[in-house]
């Protein structure tokens, strides 16, 4: 019932929510008129009462409330329930760091009501990357070995992975092995034991050959007659030389087999190797006159 504003004098009843400027009663009946019938009410303060000039607040209440009535009654209506009710976990939870091979996921969902359903799904991690060479100290220089045409080849040389386990490495030729005189290319190989291979990488060891060559044997002074009715000879001698490497060279200063006059001739001999170095030797040969004496025989 909505509220009016009244203004009475000397009224001896009321039974509305008034508001009156002055003590005083109203007409109840006209104030109780319904659609839905006669109505009780319990008002206060209640009817009869005197009320003080100026305004004063009745508030009235239905003793008797007639609930509503639906003019159309709605079907029976099934749906499900949202599916932003349902709380789903996962174990590995998404985002974590899955181990290379394959990991079983579980995932459990549950709903407002409590019913669960789970399922499962397999992640597969593949490993993609190779292993890492690292070079660390290497004698990219060396000498050959005494004797030898051949040097030691040192290096050292590390590989690492992303994932754990053995790391094969392997280089060609191998850290401490001979390899020959001159330029030597060293190449390694690291597998992973996803049997991922890095491969093609190398690099150069030089090895230089500073060993001198040595005469063997050492030429003899030579000392021979000269050649009947020549001032000189025809002499022959040996000048050999030997080395750690094949190719050695010995020239000298006057053929073997060449004449050589009377008297003393210095015979200078060289022998020189493929990488340059360089042994000398010196000999004599004196060739001497002689004379053929015929005595008379009676």
């Amino acid at each position: 019932m909505q509220g009016r504003n009244f203004t009475r004098t000397a009224l001896t009843c009321c039974v509305a929510t008034l508001t009156y400027l002055c003590g005083g009663c109203f007409d109840r009946e006209a104030m109780l008129e319904s659609e839905i019938g006669d109505v009780t009410w319990s008002c206060v303060p209640p009817s009869g009462s005197s009320f003080p000039i100026g305004d004063t607040t009745v508030t009235c209440t239905d003793l008797n409330p007639v609930p509503p009535v639906f003019d159309v009654v709605p079907n029976d209506v099934s749906v499900s329930t949202d599916q932003d009710r349902v709380q789903v976990s996962c174990s590995p939870e998404s985002g974590s760091t899955f181990s290379v091979g394959t990991t079983t996921v579980t995932c459990t969902a549950t709903d407002a009501g409590g019913s669960t359903a789970s399922a499962e799904f397999d992640v597969n991690v593949r490993d993609l990357w190779a292993p890492n060479i690292t070079l660390g100290d290497v004698m990219r220089e060396t000498a050959t070995s005494p004797g030898l045409c051949e040097g030691i080849v040192v290096y050292d040389v590390s590989a690492i992975d992303n994932c754990p386990g053995d790391v094969t490495l392997s280089c060609v030729p191998a850290n401490g092995s001979l390899v020959p005189v001159g330029d030597n290319r060293v190449d390694c190989t690291a597998t992973d034991v996803a049997g991922l291979a890095q491969s093609g990488t190398g690099f150069w060891v030089t090895v230089r050959d500073h060993e001198n060559p040595v005469f063997d044997p050492v030429p003899d002074d030579v000392t021979v007659t000269n050649d009947p009715g020549q001032c000189g000879a025809a002499v022959d001698y040996v000048a050999n030389a030997a080395d750690n490497c094949p190719g050695v060279q010995v020239v000298c200063s006057q053929e073997s087999g060449t004449t050589f006059s009377v008297g003393t001739t210095t015979v200078t001999c060289n022998a020189t190797d493929a990488s340059g170095n360089k042994a000398s030797s010196e000999s004599f040969v004196v060739p001497r006159p002689f004379s053929t004496i015929i005595s008379n025989v009676p």
